[in-house]
């Protein structure tokens, strides 16, 4: 569900970027796509990194916790 959350996230950055390229500045669709995704390539690399920094950590947790946190850890990790 983690994981879903984060998607939908980054997915609303994106689309709400390109429907503010389309109606201010009269971008078509695949014009708009392009420098949306120009502007905020860097911010969702960083994203991604930042993730990634905090999930796999958890895949290393020892005892009972470790092994239950450790699935789901690399899981996360796999999707980004």
């Amino acid at each position: 569900m983690l994981a879903i959350g984060i998607v939908v996230d980054e997915l609303h950055v994106v689309v709400e970027s390109v429907q503010h390229y389309m109606d201010e500045k009269g971008m078509f669709t695949q014009r708009s796509n392009y420098s949306c995704m120009r502007d905020i390539i860097s911010a969702g690399n960083s994203n991604c990194v930042d993730i990634g920094g905090c999930i796999v950590p958890v895949g290393f947790i020892p005892g009972i916790a470790g092994r239950l946190y450790q699935q789901f850890a690399i899981t996360i990790a796999s999707l980004f």
